[in-house]
């Protein structure tokens, strides 16, 4: 048991002494956001000169698709490290208030977090969340939900038809059709005057005949996709 007591204490030696000995922590204050660069201008507290270029991230290589950078808010309190003290290897290590959280997975797929809402981006998925809207693309397809309303693939159709409403004036109309028919199908009725059977009626008789007004059935409703006047 001493022996692996004695091992782990040289192996925390070891690391304690290959970390640089030279390296200055700096307090200040944001003054300027580089988002794209991913880097950020500092005031020291101690009135020292600016610090520019500071890093967001470990690495500001253009190259370098992937990683998470915090966007700090201007005028936030942050803390500055530096390696073996050289200004030009300056990094934010501590954060006091963050504007925004970027994650990018890769150069098509990136998710962005902030007071704003929340955005996400993956090939044809794209999902935007904010105070004032939800959406949600996949390819061609949307949906969009505000405070007062749903959209599917935008407005321009209009809105969704409400059954109910639309089964009762059909079924006026059907009644008004049946009564015709009806009519159309009963006895001969005599023309005025000479008392004839009406060619009229004839003619429509034989245009209806065999024919009947449809039913507007409830297997004709998706009871799996519903929508209400927002009461309940």
């Amino acid at each position: 048991m001493d022996e692996q007591i004695n091992a782990f204490i040289a192996s925390i030696r070891r690391i304690m002494e290959a970390l640089p000995t030279d390296s200055k922590n700096i307090r200040g204050t944001v003054t300027e956001v580089d988002e794209a660069a991913r880097t950020c201008e500092v005031q020291p507290l101690g009135g020292e000169a600016p610090l520019p270029d500071v890093r967001l991230v470990a690495s500001i290589d253009s190259e370098a698709i992937g990683g998470v950078v915090f966007i700090p808010k201007i005028g936030s309190a942050v803390i500055v490290s530096m390696l073996e003290a050289s200004e030009s290897e300056a990094y934010v290590t501590s954060f006091g208030e963050v504007e925004k959280l970027i994650i990018r997975f890769s150069e098509d797929s990136f998710a962005e977090l902030s007071e704003a809402g929340l955005s996400y981006k993956n090939d044809e998925l794209e999902v935007n969340l904010s105070q004032d809207a939800h959406q949600l693309k996949v390819g061609d397809l949307s949906v969009q939900l505000t405070a007062d309303q749903l959209s599917l693939n935008g407005d321009s159709a209009g809105g969704l038809i409400k059954i109910k409403e639309l089964k009762t004036e059909w079924n006026k109309n059907k009644a008004i059709l049946d009564g015709l028919v009806q009519v159309l199908s009963g006895p001969p009725i005599p023309e005025p005057g000479n008392g004839s059977p009406s060619a009229l009626q004839a003619s429509l008789k034989g245009a209806v005949a065999g024919k009947q007004t449809g039913v507007l059935k409830d297997s004709i409703i998706n009871k799996k996709v519903t929508h209400g006047d927002g009461d309940n």
